[in-house]
């Protein structure tokens, strides 16, 4: 299992941002970006956290490539398109559920939980990517987002002149975008249970 590492780099702080390119490939075509965001969040935590929480037949784990894993995402939200918080946690939990490592008895290992958070939740989100864990974040357009109502995988984040901005891996081709905290108004986030 590799370490939970965090990275600070003038006023970045958060996950290695080179990992993130591994996913730049991974993109929304269909308007799942709900089930895109939990993908990249589920992948890199196989990749560097917990490699069980998906098995290796769903996604090899260390590949560019999301395999079936996107596809099973989709299918735990029941293919939603214009996901909101529960969707994507609900989602989020059924794929872990299913997803996850079989032990010999038959019994699925299920190492994290699907959690989510709505309205002010910079404290919530700062305290995961501060230590070293990706989560999904939701905004909205009548927060301002430009980008609509839209899923991301936030990864790290600072603050500059105009207020804290996450950066985030956008299934729209993005591995950095940069989202200002204002547009934020849910996340989805792993917990050990």
């Amino acid at each position: 299992m590799a370490e939970e590492r965090v990275v600070r780099r003038g006023g970045y702080i958060g996950c290695p941002p080179e990992r993130f390119l591994r996913y730049r490939n991974w993109r929304n075509t269909d308007d799942t970006c709900g089930a895109w965001a939990a993908a990249v969040m589920l992948a890199y935590y196989q990749d560097y956290i917990s490699p069980e929480v998906v098995r290796s037949e769903i996604r090899t784990p260390g590949l560019p490539e999301d395999g079936k894993l996107a596809e099973a995402l989709r299918w735990a939200m029941n293919g939603a398109k214009r996901t909101i918080p529960p969707g994507v946690r609900r989602g989020v939990q059924r794929a872990l559920e299913a997803l996850g490592r079989v032990e010999p008895a038959g019994n699925r290992h299920v190492p994290y939980e699907a959690a989510m958070w709505m309205g002010f939740c910079g404290r919530r989100i700062e305290r995961e990517l501060r230590a070293g864990r990706p989560c999904c974040l939701g905004m909205l357009r009548m927060t301002g987002s430009t980008y609509g109502n839209h899923w991301v995988t936030a990864y790290g984040f600072e603050d500059t002149p105009e207020g804290r901005v996450y950066i985030c891996h956008d299934n729209w081709g993005n591995t950095q975008a940069r989202i200002p905290a204002r547009w934020i108004n849910s996340m989805v986030y792993l917990k050990k249970p």
